[in-house]
């Protein structure tokens, strides 16, 4: 994870607690449904440049890396969230969300709290306690595994 990479997420973290930026600002300017069709739109528009031949040469090594990477994340998630405080269920919620990145994570987050809430307020208390942590668990091991797979990889070559 390079400072580079890092510094817009934690100065955004770092002023909207100081109260500099406001909070849900996306959301309160009414762009927020926008953005995140926007950035669906440019996930899908990579996969239309797959055939089903070369998704066909490729969904063995998929499965594969998936079941391992998975694995390798079940191990990991045990050891760093008891560092951290969480259960082994939250370390783990935590680690997939490598699988998924940004804006999903961010709607299964919304979407799970919404099935397991009875009222907006309990909704609204599991939002504000799991969004954070998988938005952030998104971040973190998205930067910090690609950087150590790609250095992992490099040295293969």
């Amino acid at each position: 994870l390079s400072l580079h990479d890092a510094l817009p997420i934690l100065l955004g973290v770092i002023f909207c607690e100081l109260g500099f930026l406001e909070q849900s600002a996306l959301v309160k300017a009414g762009v927020f449904g926008w953005l995140i069709t926007g950035l669906l739109l440019y996930v899908f528009s990579g996969l239309s440049a797959v055939t089903p031949a070369g998704l066909g040469s490729m969904i063995v090594p998929l499965i594969v890396l998936i079941v391992l990477g998975i694995f390798g994340m079940f191990i990991m998630s045990m050891i760093v969230g008891k560092f951290l405080g969480f259960s082994k269920e939250m370390g783990f919620a935590c680690a997939l969300t490598a699988l998924f990145g940004f804006p999903a994570d961010y709607i299964i987050t919304h979407e799970v709290c919404k099935s397991v809430s009875k009222t907006e307020e309990e909704r609204q208390y599991v939002v504000d306690i799991l969004l954070p942590r998988m938005l952030v668990g998104g971040f973190a091991t998205v930067s910090i595994a690609s950087v150590v797979i790609a250095s992992v990889f490099l040295k293969m070559l």
